[in-house]
């Protein structure tokens, strides 16, 4: 079986169970950041893992959320992975948000943008343009085609180079694909900054906060059956590090 451990958002944290191909979920546990939620996460692993009748050495692997999000929530999460694979001898693999985002609501012919709060600075996004299998990354044709290009804050995202924008809510409709479909955290922040002022062409899915946790448990098994990472050399993806990589602002 895979443990998931999903810490990228401010609010909340995410324990689930999957089978080691990652086709099917066992079970989740959800708990509030503000009541102490973290600190429950091995708590509920156990959990999930006695219903099954089974525990720790069931696992065969780890699958963490890599972000973008919450500083201190990808801290935990990545620490907990690494303390989990240290002692019980578990591989890593680490899921950005948006690969799972676009598992789940990427259509054919439709871009995708993958948003994220970023406080005050404004809205930090992914693209996935419609003629290519995967997000904008730097230096590729789909960067030097995109308007969002023109954005000063940006930067690339670990080795893989994707590149993640922010801008102010109100620039991101001329900065985005027209028409496209905006999903992740940050759309509702999107719609109440926009103030209902929000074009017909861009297709706002309002409810999805949280990247599915069987789209990241399959990707997960996926990248394990390719190579476990080391966990603790893997960089988390760190909102607060997008406009100010030496600053910790507590996203």
């Amino acid at each position: 079986m895979l443990l998931l451990l999903d810490t990228s958002l401010a609010e909340e944290s995410l324990v689930a169970l999957a089978d080691e191909r990652g086709s099917r979920l066992h079970g989740t546990r959800v708990y509030p950041r503000r009541e102490g939620g973290s600190a429950h996460l091995l708590k509920g692993a156990h959990e999930l893992l006695d219903a099954r009748g089974a525990g720790l050495e069931a696992l065969k692997g780890l699958v963490v959320n890599r972000g973008p999000g919450s500083y201190t929530g990808l801290r935990i999460g990545f620490g907990l992975a690494q303390g989990l694979s240290e002692t019980r001898t578990l591989p890593v693999v680490s899921v950005p948000s948006f690969d799972a985002f676009a598992a789940g609501h990427r259509e054919h012919g439709v871009p995708l943008v993958v948003c994220y709060d970023a406080r005050s600075r404004g809205i930090a996004f992914v693209i996935f343009p419609a003629d290519s299998e995967g997000p904008i990354k730097a230096g590729s044709d789909a960067e030097r085609r995109a308007a969002a290009s023109a954005v000063e804050d940006r930067m690339e995202l670990g080795e893989r180079g994707v590149l993640i924008y922010i801008a102010p809510a109100a620039a991101l409709p001329g900065l985005v694909p027209r028409p496209s479909r905006l999903v992740g955290p940050g759309v509702r922040t999107l719609a109440r900054r926009l103030e209902g002022e929000i074009p017909s062409d861009l297709d706002l899915v309002a409810d999805t906060r949280r990247a599915e946790p069987q789209h990241m448990a399959a990707l997960g098994a996926q990248r394990l059956l390719e190579g476990a990472e080391d966990p603790v050399a893997a960089s988390p993806y760190y909102l607060g590090t997008v406009a100010a990589p030496a600053a910790n602002d507590g996203r």
